[in-house]
């Protein structure tokens, strides 16, 4: 993202009235915003200084970029994909829409805490998302195409729900909403009555991580990463499944993939499913492996480094193994290793051990090829 300054103005403004705060007392508060997120897990609460790059309205059609800097530090919930937001208390009568949910958005891709305003554009009853790099320099633009808010009926989210009551409430669900605007993303949820937001009653604030709710810190870039670039994708909507054991097969695609899909004319003389074929061929073709492969046998983490190694240049590395303690220097993964060590691809198991034959599993995949292949990503923090 080009750095700007964020605003002096906040666009908190737009939701929440400048004299109460983003959550306000339930007693004022007709609305009830329910999170659910899978797996047993909690939506986890955050203070942080965010910086917006605010967008002042004058309507809904109209815009004033700010530019002098400023911060407010917002408490928002922080939300893994596969987690829903619950607006319920919603008003309607006779199943005809009388209130309706709305959202705003700030993303910040490439994290330097500099929040931009997403827009979005209607063509018909279409509504897409602007991307950032199309929106042009900080300035102000009464383009009718535009607008400032997007109803779940339009993002196509779930509609409105009658429970036999004049009660009703709508489910926004956070795959959606990352699909819309990617990771790392502010979002304020509230709702419009008869076409009028009730600033003091009626917002939230959540900030998406794009993330999966079984994914531990350690390895969320990695796992990001991956999934943005193709390199996997979950192994549900809402789970990675990060522990989950590799075979070769699998480990080959998902560095075949990171590697760009280079094309191979060789064939591999052994069978597996068409989703690993190409990763095998070009596997075989590049000497990783040979007759003798098994691509359902699962893959250690020594044999893991290996194959990264070889499709890396089998570059030189001095003959050391670090202060692990379980490599040896005579192994046949020595220089691998050494070489993952001294380019940080690995921070090993422990302080003291790498765990040579330990099974590789989907996020220390990831983390290792996050490592090989971003140059930024060199500082180990765990695998």
């Amino acid at each position: 993202m080009k750095k700007r300054f964020p605003a002096i103005i906040l666009a908190l403004a737009l939701c929440v009235g400048m004299a109460v705060p983003a959550f306000a007392a339930d007693e004022t508060n007709p609305y009830t915003y329910q999170v659910s997120v899978p797996n047993g897990g909690s939506a986890a609460k955050a203070e942080a200084e965010y910086q917006l790059l605010n967008v002042k309205a004058s309507d809904k059609n109209t815009y004033t970029y700010e530019s002098q800097a400023a911060g407010r530090t917002l408490t928002t919930r922080t939300l893994p994909l596969g987690a829903t937001i619950t607006v319920d208390g919603m008003q309607n009568v006779d199943n005809l829409l009388v209130e309706n949910t709305a959202i705003r958005a700030w993303s910040d891709p490439d994290g330097d805490g500099v929040y931009e305003a997403r827009l979005f554009q209607r063509k018909g009853s279409t509504v897409t998302v602007v991307p950032l790099t199309e929106k042009g320099p900080a300035a102000s633009t009464s383009d009718t195409r535009y607008t400032d808010y997007i109803t779940h009926q339009q993002a196509g989210f779930m509609a409105l729900h009658a429970n036999g009551s004049s009660v009703s409430f709508v489910t926004f669900n956070t795959n959606r909403l990352n699909e819309l605007f990617g990771p790392n993303t502010l979002i304020s949820v509230s709702v419009y009555s008869n076409g009028q937001l009730d600033e003091e009653k009626a917002c939230d604030w959540f900030l998406l991580t794009g993330q999966y709710s079984d994914v531990p810190a350690a390895y969320d870039k990695a796992v990001l990463w991956a999934v943005a670039n193709g390199i996997t994708n979950g192994t549900t909507d809402a789970t990675f499944s990060p522990t989950q054991s590799c075979t070769h097969a699998q480990i080959l695609t998902f560095l075949y993939r990171a590697a760009g899909n280079p094309p191979a004319s060789a064939k591999a003389p052994v069978t597996v499913a068409d989703a690993y074929k190409k990763a095998v061929n070009w596997a075989y073709e590049k000497k990783l492996i040979d007759d003798s492969f098994d691509p359902n046998a699962y893959c250690t983490r020594s044999q893991a480094m290996m194959y990264i190694w070889q499709a890396l240049g089998s570059q030189k590395a001095e003959s050391t193994i670090g202060s692990f303690t379980d490599l040896s220097a005579d192994a046949a993964y020595a220089t691998a290793v050494s070489w993952a060590i001294a380019n940080g691809l690995t921070n090993g198991t422990t302080t003291t051990t790498f765990s040579p034959d330990q099974v590789c599993n989907r996020g220390q995949i990831v983390t290792f090829l996050h490592r090989a292949y971003v140059e930024e990503a060199r500082i180990p923090t765990a695998g």
